[in-house]
């Protein structure tokens, strides 16, 4: 099969003229019916044509990146292309599917793609329940209030994989869906402790992309200088560092600032970037990025309280805070290390608490056979009331929204410019992000509970004032969805072309931007099951529970995390 990532650079030099000659040689009317071809007036070959001396590959690159109509032109030409078409029918179906979904070709030597995705489509238009995944598909435990030592986070790498700290037991359990569509395993890793004597074992997180494992350790015995110290492991066999790695460790938290430890840990490539918080009493905290391949640090810089931050790429970082009212952009390489932000977007409101979520920048999996595009990723700005927490919703950002304004920002010499830019909402925001408010009536789970994947975030929504009949609201700010779905030439999935329901376009009722939104249903009778951290998957969404601790928590909890997907036959 013809493999995406070799026609991009084809496809961006031949696309825009070789269409134009499609069209000037088409005779069929695109606005007549489709043109239906017999054997007898097969056109003949064009010998003059320019694109009869194409390679086949680059006229294949083309025809995918056109609707059914115009292919259907196409065929029309003559002999070239419509033997060309016919033989190619497989690769331009899936295309188009991948395309409607948000997916890029994974790496994968699936030899029946087209019907794995063509499965996963019919699950998601049939659907009306999420089920959980039974076989395997979930990790829940029963916690009393004397096992706090035992909790469970996501990990953003490349995939989101889910980490569950077993202090007592001296043990880290690391889990992750198949990256295989309808295949109800789970991936299962141990990082046992007693691999990390030096000190107490603080955070473990995970990129499985990368076969990397990060051990945190805090270092209270005055030897170094530093608090924290950072193995780069092998996740496959935690007892060896990381091939890639020229340095098994990275300290950081340099004793003196009363650093406690690390959070919101995000994995790219060779850079890992994390942030450090101290005691509430000093309220302040700090934003670093590493290298971890060549073990060298990149950037850092210090904030106040209650700073969240996302990874956009290996060059910036966008940063929000309790207190903001913007967002803030930093760069975070060169040669020059920029501690001041390069862009600033205003936020439509005042006085609320605002959180940015942590994110993935989605990596295929080896045996994925599909996966989301990483082009049409989001970021997901959560916020709410100061006063009483209530009123919350949401900012979906395209990362393309982001690209569009960094690259107006100059660069000299591989350096940043003193250039600082400042943009009011109304200048990106209608048009650049989706944003989601709380209908009245509606009582939504907390966004900052919500972590979006690829260009889909799924959130919770009350609409029947009991979080015991939930519906999943589901957001997709993929272009291509909303625009095949209005080509009736295309065939598409039927989930893009059906009509939300009432309590589900009510959320994006005044998105300008090109988007998706669909509805399911969640019914759940356990009440310590009603109010999970929802976390979106490629094929469906995973539910997270925390170990609530304080005066309102439960004796006892239940601890882990479910995988969900949209099934047409199964519900609970």
């Amino acid at each position: 099969m013809f493999e995406q990532q070799d026609s991009q650079p084809i496809i961006q030099h031949w696309s825009a003229s070789v269409k134009e000659l499609f069209y000037e040689h088409a005779t069929t009317d695109a606005s007549s019916d489709l043109p239906s071809i017999s054997s007898s007036d097969e056109p003949e070959l064009l010998q003059d044509s320019p694109f009869s001396s194409l390679p086949e590959d680059v006229i294949v690159c083309v025809l995918v990146h056109c609707d059914l109509r115009d292919i259907a032109a196409c065929m029309a030409v003559c002999r070239l292309l419509r033997v060309m078409i016919q033989s190619q029918t497989y690769l331009l179906r899936y295309r188009i599917l991948l395309a409607a979904n948000g997916m890029v070709d994974g790496p994968s030597g699936h030899s029946n793609k087209l019907a794995m995705l063509q499965d996963h489509c019919s699950r998601v238009a049939s659907a009306g329940t999420y089920c959980n995944s039974h076989s395997g598909g979930h990790y829940l435990v029963r916690l009393s209030m004397a096992d706090e030592e035992r909790l469970v986070a996501p990990a953003f790498g490349g995939t989101i994989s889910y980490v569950t700290m077993k202090k007592a037991q001296g043990v880290a359990e690391i889990h992750e869906p198949s990256p295989i569509p309808a295949n109800r395993t789970v991936n299962h890793w141990f990082v046992p402790f007693a691999l990390f004597p030096e000190g107490e074992v603080y955070k473990v997180s995970a990129d499985t992309t990368q076969n990397l494992l990060l051990v945190v350790q805090h270092l209270r015995d005055g030897k170094t200088e530093w608090d924290l110290k950072v193995h780069i492991r092998s996740l496959s066999d935690p007892s060896a560092c990381h091939p890639r790695a020229s340095s098994p460790i990275l300290y950081t938290a340099a004793s003196g600032r009363q650093f406690k430890g690390v959070y919101s840990i995000q994995i790219h490539k060779q850079y890992v970037a994390w942030g450090l918080w101290s005691d509430p009493k000093v309220v302040d905290s700090r934003i670093e990025l590493w290298d971890w391949e060549n073990g060298l640090f990149v950037w850092r810089c210090d904030f106040g309280p209650k700073v969240s931050f996302s990874l956009l790429d290996s060059t910036h970082i966008v940063v929000a805070a309790d207190h903001w009212d913007h967002l803030c952009v930093y760069r975070v390489t060169g040669h020059i290390r920029v501690t001041r932000d390069i862009l600033r977007l205003d936020l439509p409101f005042h006085n609320r608490r605002v959180r940015v979520q942590e994110s993935s920048i989605p990596v295929s999996p080896a045996d994925a056979p599909f996966w989301p595009d990483p082009a049409l990723r989001i970021i997901l700005v959560a916020y709410s009331r100061k006063r009483d927490g209530r009123r919350s919703g949401g900012i979906i950002i395209p990362y393309a929204t982001f690209l569009r304004w960094l690259d107006r920002i100059p660069v000299l010499d591989g350096t940043l410019s003193s250039y600082h830019s400042i943009l009011e909402w109304e200048q990106w925001g209608p048009s650049g992000s989706a944003l989601l408010g709380s209908p009245f009536g509606v009582h939504p789970s907390a966004m900052d509970s919500t972590y979006p994947y690829g260009s889909r975030v799924p959130f919770l929504a009350s609409v029947r004032g009991s979080p015991q009949h939930i519906q999943v609201i589901t957001v997709d700010l993929n272009p291509n969805g909303q625009k095949l779905a209005g080509n009736p030439y295309i065939i598409i999935p039927s989930y893009l072309r059906r009509t939300a329901s009432r309590d589900a376009r009510v959320w994006t009722s005044h998105v300008q931007m090109r988007h998706v939104v669909y509805s399911s249903s969640r019914e759940e009778p356990d009440p310590e099951l009603w109010y999970p951290c929802i976390i979106a998957h490629p094929y469906g969404l995973i539910e997270l529970f925390y170990h609530t601790v304080g005066p309102d928590a439960a004796a006892s909890q239940q601890v882990g995390f479910r995988i969900h997907i949209l099934d047409e036959d199964r519900h609970r």
